[in-house]
């Protein structure tokens, strides 16, 4: 794996609470973080807190961005709080051929410009936050793994209980989701016609959004 066994020199644009958190992380793992940050205040107050050099700039500036080390970098981090400066710095990196850059996506809705883009990596803090709180709600096991096609589908782990109208039902006759897997005593099991479904069964549900909280309460 590109992370496994290999001290990393990491350049972070973004040195506000996640940005910190995220530093100082991976300098506990001996990897090398410098941090652009383009509050003054906040540059000064990180910069006692790492080990590593912070910069107060623009992390847009190709000049900052070089004076952060991006040319020898093996991973660039977009961490800003602002989508379009982490897009622009994201897709600057691209042209040093970083192997490895991660940005994050505060505003819903602006996942599929990154991608579009060629920014795989990213992470839509927003939607990762509601997923959590759904996932509290949920409280039977259950949890929302993820969501695709700019948050119109969810991915989700569903517990099957006892009085489900799913109990018993193949996997050939569910025709409104999208059965990925089941997980059932230990084993993950590959969809097949004959498969029927049991009580204790953790489904691996994929469905669209709005219809992702009505499956819920059937198989619940």
């Amino acid at each position: 794996m590109f992370l496994k066994g290999k001290k990393l020199n990491i350049v972070i644009m973004g040195g506000g609470k996640l940005g910190e958190h995220v530093a100082k992380v991976m300098e506990s793992r001996g990897h090398k973080v410098n941090v652009i940050e383009k509050n003054e205040e906040k540059a000064k107050s990180l910069s006692t807190k790492i080990s590593g050099v912070v910069i107060n700039g623009d992390g847009t500036d190709i000049l900052v961005l070089k004076e952060a080390g991006i040319t020898k970098a093996d991973v660039f981090l977009a961490l800003s709080g602002d989508d379009k400066a982490n897009l622009m710095a994201c897709e600057i990196a691209k042209s040093f051929n970083i192997p490895k850059i991660v940005a994050v996506v505060n505003q819903p809705g602006n996942e599929e410009l990154f991608v579009k883009l060629g920014i795989g990596n990213i992470v839509p803090v927003t939607q990762q936050v509601a997923n959590a709180v759904e996932n509290i709600i949920m409280s039977d096991g259950s949890r929302i793994i993820g969501e695709i096609a700019n948050g119109a589908v969810k991915i989700a782990e569903l517990v099957v209980s006892e009085n489900s109208k799913y109990v018993g039902k193949r996997w050939s006759d569910i025709k409104d989701f999208f059965l990925a897997g089941v997980w059932r005593n230990g084993t993950y099991i590959f969809p097949h016609n004959h498969l029927k479904i049991e009580a204790g069964d953790v489904l691996l549900v994929v469905a669209r959004t709005k219809d992702m909280e009505k499956i819920a309460s059937r198989l619940g």
